[in-house]
């Protein structure tokens, strides 16, 4: 019975050793015919999925993708600074000689220029407010370095960053709109006839990270508004903060290294940052230039082009040539691949208009525009300009509205939508570690079968080869 027993597992053994092997049955020995060639194209389409995975993975990591994190920072909002363009030039005879309203913190939140003939900018901004009190020293409001006639907003680097929601944190600034900005000349029969139009009039507002400017149409930022006389505003702003990452196909620039903007319309020497915007703006002007003469919006040129070209180019367009209108339509990346002939200075920084890597983005979450401002505007809080000059801080007119009408102003009031900023940080999807984590996990997703599957086509090959072999040395004994 033992002997018998021993025999049996003998067979078994023998049964079990040549018809399987470490992975398995020998199913490509025992197959024959179309069943081995459908198992073959099987296994075949197994092992092309593998490394299509493979392959995936490996392109994901090799070419640095980036992923986007969402978060939000309780109490980080920071103001932004707010840029505010009329539609018309407001200096009547020229722009000043020195319009910088720039002041130190010792000084009036404003003050005139010098040598400035004809409406002076200043004189748009009839009252600010800051928390239902006076802006006092807590704002400063200086004429932009390259828009004519237009003012900046700014709280400045000691502005509040907001840590309760007691206070509504909002800024209140009153607009004055001029008679003559009202004014359009009309046609009549055979005479021109001045009448008042609000059509047309309007201020051109939006907001943006401090101590960065724009130089290029105001209009076409995405997060502007328009502020028409008579009307009353309500602009609820988000802060987004953007940190981006310094990859291969999506080029950033530091702070720390980003370029600057020499302002040489005041006599003082001060420097503002590039945008991207800007930097791209200037590129289009440097080759419309080049390719046309002639410039397509009121833009400053390089420091270092000074020397060839105005430091403002005249405004005309330049529609009779081809090249000309369909510069204004590249778009930004055909604008970047297209060559400068001018040799331009580093400082410059517009050879590749780099994104900033960590940039403030303010977006226009709720507005509210009403045409009544009768019932909001108080008389006694509007600013006598003629008594800035004094040592007071501020000096008030409670009759200085009197001959003025009040449908001629505009409120507008800037509040944080949210206290908390939403920060968006990228970072590298993919790295060394996660790389062979999901190596592991493409392994054991194809354990069952795509391993499996390698195996069996290298016995399917290797059998094959031998039964060839063997074909080819016997092919006289083996009958058709």
């Amino acid at each position: 019975m033992k002997q018998y027993m021993t025999k049996q597992w003998r067979l078994i053994y023998r049964d079990f050793y040549e018809n399987t092997t470490i992975h398995g049955v020998k199913h490509l020995t025992v197959t024959r015919g179309l069943a081995r060639v459908l198992f073959g194209v099987a296994l075949l389409v197994v092992a092309l999925m593998f490394s299509f995975n493979l392959a995936k993975l490996c392109q994901l990591y090799l070419a640095e993708p980036v992923t986007r994190t969402y978060n939000r920072e309780a109490g980080w909002f920071v103001n932004p600074e707010t840029v505010l363009c009329p539609s018309y030039r407001v200096s009547a005879t020229g722009k000043c000689i020195n319009a910088n309203f720039m002041n130190q913190t010792h000084q009036p939140f404003w003050k005139p220029a010098v040598n400035c003939t004809g409406e002076e900018p200043a004189s748009l901004i009839r009252n600010c407010q800051y928390n239902d009190l006076d802006c006092e020293r807590k704002v400063t409001v200086f004429e932009h370095p390259y828009y004519d006639s237009c003012l900046v907003v700014s709280l400045g680097d000691s502005g509040p960053r907001y840590q309760t929601s007691a206070s509504r944190n909002a800024l209140r600034i009153i607009l004055a709109f001029p008679e003559f900005l009202l004014k359009v000349k009309r046609k009549f029969g055979d005479q021109l006839v001045e009448v008042e139009s609000k059509q047309n009039t309007f201020f051109h507002v939006t907001f943006l990270e401090q101590g960065k400017v724009l130089n290029y149409p105001l209009e076409l930022h995405p997060n502007s508004v328009k502020v028409k006389p008579g009307s009353v505003n309500y602009i609820g702003l988000k802060q987004v903060h953007h940190t981006r990452l310094n990859t291969k196909h999506d080029r950033c620039t530091r702070h720390e290294n980003v370029s600057l903007i020499n302002n040489f319309v005041t006599m003082e020497t001060k420097f503002y940052k590039y945008s991207r915007e800007s930097c791209l703006s200037i590129r289009r002007q440097l080759l419309l230039w080049q390719k046309c003469a002639c410039l397509s919006q009121k833009f400053p040129v390089p420091a270092s082009l000074q020397h060839k070209l105005t430091k403002f180019a005249p405004v005309f367009w330049c529609s009779e040539t081809n090249d000309c209108v369909n510069l204004e339509k590249f778009s930004d990346k055909a604008i970047l691949s297209e060559k400068l002939s001018e040799k331009l200075r580093d400082e410059d920084g517009i050879e590749g208009c780099y994104l900033p890597c960590e940039e403030d983005i303010y977006q226009i979450e709720t507005e509210y525009q009403f045409e009544q401002p009768e019932a909001k505007i108080d008389k006694t809080h509007f600013i006598n300009h003629e008594e800035l000059n004094s040592k007071d801080l501020l000096a008030f007119d409670r009759n200085s509205l009197q001959d003025e009408k009040l449908a001629n102003f505009a409120i507008l009031e800037v509040f944080p939508y949210d206290l908390n900023r939403a920060t968006v940080t990228e970072s590298l999807a993919y790295d060394l570690l996660k790389l062979v984590f999901e190596f592991g996990g493409i392994c054991s997703l194809y354990l069952g079968m795509t391993w499996y599957s390698f195996l069996e086509m290298i016995e399917f090959f290797y059998h094959s080869v031998l039964f060839l072999i063997f074909k080819l040395r016997h092919r006289n004994r083996i009958p058709n």
